[in-house]
């Protein structure tokens, strides 16, 4: 049989049903989140949550993991690196500014996506997570300069409406 990226051993597949959820309690109250993350999303790639629902475990009867030293904005990152292989930064708002402070504002978004990267990198590593480590150092290798940045992002600065420029303003 050939190799299909899109076709594999149907033990590599998600269910979809109700059962196949796992609660993940992240954070401390105020601010603590529960998020529902389907099993073999977390078991495929951890190792930590692998043995938490393994049956030596009390999670794997309650299905509920305790996270409490773990932001659960981190938390959300990382199941959306999981899940869409995508890590998402907030793009500043699209007011008029001048060229210093859309320099600012992508220098802001820089620093957030480095700032994730690295929080995500200390969660892959705590949970056993080598994929995710892996996707995050080939981010930090491949994006040493603000060309990385995701094209929508960049859309964001690009399409805002421009203060107007004349000639003897620029010398």
């Amino acid at each position: 049989m050939v190799a299909c990226p899109i076709v594999v051993d149907k033990s590599d597949y998600i269910t979809f049903e109700t059962d196949s959820l796992v609660i993940v309690i992240v954070g401390t109250e105020p601010d603590q989140k529960q998020f529902s993350v389907h099993e073999p999303m977390l078991v495929i790639r951890s190792k930590f949550f692998q043995a938490a629902l393994s049956e030596h475990w009390a999670e794997s009867e309650s299905r509920i993991i305790k996270l409490e030293d773990v932001d659960p904005e981190v938390f959300r990152n990382y199941l959306n690196l999981v899940y869409r292989g995508r890590l998402p930064v907030s793009v500043p708002g699209s007011s008029p500014k001048g060229i210093d402070k859309v320099k600012e504002d992508v220098l802001a978004v820089s620093n957030q996506m480095w700032e994730s990267l690295v929080d995500i990198y200390l969660l892959a590593e705590r949970i056993l997570d080598r994929s995710a480590k892996n996707q995050i150092v080939s981010v930090l290798f491949e994006g040493n300069d603000l060309l990385y940045l995701h094209s929508s992002i960049i859309a964001n600065f690009t399409t805002r409406p421009r203060p107007e420029i004349s000639a003897a303003s620029c010398w």
